[in-house]
């Protein structure tokens, strides 16, 4: 199956791995969306566990992650970022924006 965020807002989420959204074995869409002020162990926003993660024209900001992937955090799978979209304002011990 496929989980898609369209035209929306994610905000102050928090969990073990990804503070917004855990991809596992299906694909997750993010387009013309803002995920912000999550945080998780492993991406603070978007972990993707498997399967993959398209993000388009969408921000990610000022997320954290007390290990690695502030903003996102690719651990298998396919990831893909374009149109436009920022990862800025994250921090983590490795990776702040995107560890992969």
């Amino acid at each position: 199956g496929a989980v898609s965020i369209i035209g929306s807002a994610v905000i102050g989420c928090s969990a073990g791995d990804g503070g917004a959204t855990n991809t596992l074995a299906t694909d997750l869409n993010v387009t013309d969306s803002t995920i912000s002020s999550c945080n998780a162990t492993r991406g603070g926003a978007v972990y993707v566990h498997s399967g993959s993660a398209s993000l388009a024209r969408s921000t990610i900001s000022n997320c954290s992650a007390r290990e690695s992937g502030g903003g996102l955090y690719s651990a298998g799978g396919r990831t893909s970022l374009s149109d436009g979209t920022l990862i800025s304002g994250c921090s983590a011990l490795s990776g702040g924006g995107l560890y992969s």
